[in-house]
């Protein structure tokens, strides 16, 4: 009997072992996934997944907070036509063929009806879902015209300095 008592031992044992190693495994994929939702959460980029038929499944708080749309509400494919994304389904993404898509500019109604220009790019995953990240592309917008408008007032303050410069060589003589 105490013979047999050594191997039931060691088989508790490594049946223990096996349990704490499951739960430190456990343990630290919900810390991982814990981190991943925090970064996905704070990324200042709009980042969503779309399912195989185009709606989405996630969807990070940027879109929710700038665009005003629920995740809820997204899940439907009016809204998403409403939005702008119905063209990013997969097949349209070049998701079919394993292809990424270049960045191109978009604009994404806001729920209130407003727009954002947004430059976005989609990428096939593995489960055949489709990766979209956009960005916020209206302070460039703003800034570029600032410079344009700062270049034309500089070109026309030079033709005037030349016009005057010219006037007075001709008064001159």
């Amino acid at each position: 009997r105490i013979g047999r008592l050594g191997p039931a031992v060691a088989a508790a044992l490594d049946r223990r072992r096996a349990t704490d190693a499951k739960l430190r495994a456990e343990a630290e994929m919900r810390r991982q996934a814990e981190l991943l939702q925090g970064i996905f959460d704070h990324m200042p980029v709009f980042i969503l997944i779309l399912d195989r038929g185009g709606a989405p499944v996630l969807v990070n708080r940027a879109v929710e907070e700038v665009l005003g749309w629920a995740a809820e509400e997204l899940r439907s494919h009016n809204s998403l036509r409403a939005l702008g994304l119905a063209e990013t389904s997969p097949p349209v993404a070049n998701g079919a063929t394993g292809a990424r898509s270049g960045w191109r500019e978009r604009s994404w109604r806001c729920r209130d009806g407003t727009s954002v220009d947004v430059s976005m790019t989609t990428a096939p995953l593995s489960d055949g879902s489709t990766l979209v990240i956009a960005l916020d592309v209206r302070e460039r917008r703003l800034a570029e015209t600032s410079l344009r408008q700062a270049q034309e007032q500089l070109l026309q303050s030079q033709k005037m300095e030349a016009v005057g410069i010219l006037a007075g060589a001709v008064a001159h003589d």
